[in-house]
């Protein structure tokens, strides 16, 4: 494996802070990542060095935020990870397919520690004609939905339907569904917890993009959602509706025409902001905890690469030019852009020059990663100190000007790294509220509280 570290040059708000590219000597290049710690990212990515039958292995590489190497790890099977989700501080969850000799897609999600050693898999090999597991999320309770499509028609595709299910994080399937949308070119391709608790599933039928809201059971709870309605009769592919603060929704799509159609809309899919031209437009799966989100655009050809931060109303926040060769036949393109807790973020995806390479590159300034929605923030937020951090059992939320006539007493919820909620009851103390967190499993825990109409939030382990 061979790294290059190139450090490319500050602007204003938008910030390019250094860029890695990993070459495994064939077509390679990265198609899904998730935080896993403070400053520890792990990204998936195709591996072409073993390349059968146009089908290329699956491979992990855990980096720093600096984008040092810490460690890479290649799957014993050819195919795609579509997205990760992270289970526990020490499981992911990687979904997509694995693929054989004759190119057959087969929907698989496997669970995986630090380590890269196996946990369990779920593997949908038992339905008929080419599946694909396309996305990912965990639920307040620890519950996982999946949600992908099967295509019956392998020759001349597509004929196929939607699925969703929910399982345990310890694998175990509690109940799976197949819906008919409406159309013989159905997909979905993206799943989220939306405000309400309820899930969004995104996806196409016919060349629409459509969403369809689900309850934690599986039932379909609202008609059919048309977000965005394309200009030119082509299949959409990689389509995304993301749930964002307020009851609106991130709509992503692109055409095999080359096209790329990108909205923000309310909740009957009417146009807050949109747009539509030839190019692509990253997977923003993740989105800033002010509601804001961080993008890559490109324009045809791979003319006029960029970065973008926008905000949830659609205005603009920053734009960054992205620094392209000059040579047309080689470019940059990003699939998707990590948050972290310190505010930058990695955009991961290809470079091509000659072969293609793993390309990651840490943006600065993209927001802080949001908590679920169905926890939504009504207030602004201050981050304070925790102290003693880490802990066995006390802390000090170090709450400023804390005045007579305060709340004796405030509910803390402690958010774990697997998106599960825990109410715990905090007294004011000198200095600050005093939280005791012994009853919880040792990890990392995001807790917040109001005082006074102001929410307070900290970051704190429990040894």
């Amino acid at each position: 494996m061979v790294l290059l570290m190139i450090i490319l040059s500050l602007t204003t708000k938008g910030q390019v802070l250094s860029e890695g590219m990993f070459s495994f000597g064939r077509t390679s290049y990265t198609t899904a990542g998730v935080l896993i710690g403070d400053s520890t990212y792990l990204v998936g990515y195709s591996d072409g060095r073993f390349s059968r039958n146009q089908s290329s292995a699956k491979g992990f590489l855990r980096i720093k935020s600096n984008l040092d190497t810490l460690s890479s790890f290649l799957l014993p099977e050819t195919g795609q990870i579509n997205q990760m989700i992270k289970l526990s501080p020490n499981q992911v969850l990687a979904v997509g397919y694995t693929s054989n000799q004759n190119i057959n897609f087969k929907a698989r999600a496997d669970c995986y520690d630090l380590n890269y050693t196996y946990q369990w898999s779920l593997n949908l090999d038992t339905l008929r004609g080419n599946n694909v597991i396309t996305s990912a999320c965990i639920d307040t309770n620890g519950f996982v939905y999946l949600t992908g499509y099967q295509d019956l028609d392998t020759v001349r595709g597509f004929n196929s339907r939607v699925f969703c299910l929910r399982m345990t994080s310890f694998g175990t399937i509690d109940w799976f569904k197949f819906y008919d949308w409406g159309s013989p070119l159905q997909a979905s391709y993206s799943i989220a917890q939306m405000e309400n608790g309820n899930f969004m599933v995104g996806g196409t039928t016919g060349a629409l993009i459509v969403g369809m809201e689900i309850d934690q059971y599986g039932n379909r709870v609202a008609p059919l959602t048309t977000f965005f309605t394309p200009n030119r009769p082509y299949y959409n592919t990689y389509t995304v509706v993301q749930p964002l603060p307020g009851n609106k929704y991130l709509v992503r799509g692109s055409q095999q025409a080359g096209y790329v159609c990108f909205a923000i809309t309310d909740r009957l899919g009417n146009a807050i902001y949109r747009e539509w031209h030839n190019g692509g437009i990253s997977l923003p799966y993740i989105h800033a905890a002010d509601g804001s989100f961080t993008i890559a655009h490109v324009d045809s050809n791979n003319a006029n690469p960029r970065i973008e931060r926008i905000a949830n109303s659609g205005t603009l926040i920053w734009s960054l030019p992205y620094p392209n060769p000059a040579n047309p036949s080689f470019y940059r393109s990003f699939y998707g852009i990590i948050p972290s807790y310190d505010g930058t973020g990695v955009a991961y995806g290809r470079f091509v020059m000659r072969t293609t390479s793993v390309l990651l590159s840490k943006i600065a300034n993209v927001g802080y990663p949001a908590p679920p929605l169905s926890m939504p923030l009504s207030v602004q937020v201050q981050a304070v100190s925790a102290y003693p951090n880490p802990t066995t059992g006390a802390v000090v939320l170090g709450i400023p000007s804390l005045v007579a006539g305060q709340a004796s007493s405030v509910v803390v919820d402690a958010l774990d790294m697997r998106g599960v909620r825990h109410q715990l009851q905090a007294t004011n103390d000198l200095g600050g509220y005093r939280l005791d967190i012994s009853g919880l499993a040792a990890g990392l825990y995001h807790l917040s509280l109001v005082v006074g109409g102001q929410r307070y939030v900290a970051r704190v382990v429990r040894e």
